[in-house]
């Protein structure tokens, strides 16, 4: 079995074979959003755009970033034909200079970081009570049709959890989701930075 491989190259080709192409924002995105402030927002490995363009008819000011030129190509030809404008950026998120305390919401679709001091870099670039979103692929030993076929860019079960214990969890799934793709083995958790500092 053939590794995954994530450089921009294989993005590229997925995008042009119309892979990744869905418009429709997260269902998770959409049942929370009422309650997460209008700001700024981060939308990390944004592919085609669904997330970013919902966010920004919503009222947000949205960075978006991926290291596929394809998929932004599409994302900015949505966003065009729907009038809404977003910041996107071609690039690493590993390699992104975020600023500190800019954002009131940073998601994450389906994006793979296990460093604790790239999660920390994030959570420092979120404002005080601002909100982390992250869905991504879990390992299982359910057969699945849906994800990477390499288990290291997936997360082991409650690995979210400690790798976001400096937030306060208001929402954690890990499950089996049959799509009419079929089976997928995900993880999902919505995630808030203290209003406060911590006492040492």
């Amino acid at each position: 079995m053939e590794k995954d491989k994530f450089d921009e190259s294989h993005w590229n080709e997925k995008y042009k074979k119309g892979r990744h192409r869905r418009e429709d924002p997260s269902p998770f995105l959409v049942k929370w959003i009422e309650k997460i402030p209008k700001g700024n927002a981060l939308d990390i490995a944004c592919g085609a755009g669904r997330n970013s363009i919902y966010l920004a008819e919503q009222g947000y000011n949205v960075d978006a970033i991926d290291i596929s030129t394809e998929a932004l190509k599409i994302a900015k030809e949505r966003a065009n034909k729907k009038n809404v404008e977003v910041n996107w950026i071609h690039g690493d998120i590993l390699k992104l200079q975020t600023e500190p305390k800019k954002y009131n919401l940073i998601t994450l679709s389906y994006f793979h970081i296990k460093e604790k001091q790239q999660i920390n870099k994030l959570i420092n670039s979120l404002k005080k009570g601002g909100y982390i979103m992250w869905e991504s692929h879990i390992k299982t030993n359910t057969n699945i049709d849906i994800g990477p076929e390499n288990n290291e860019v997936r997360y082991k079960r409650g690995q979210l959890l400690k790798l976001l214990n400096k937030l306060t969890i208001i929402e954690y799934i890990e499950r089996i989701e049959e799509t009419i793709q079929g089976k997928r083995a995900i993880v999902k958790t919505l995630a808030k930075k203290p209003n406060q500092t911590k006492p040492k």
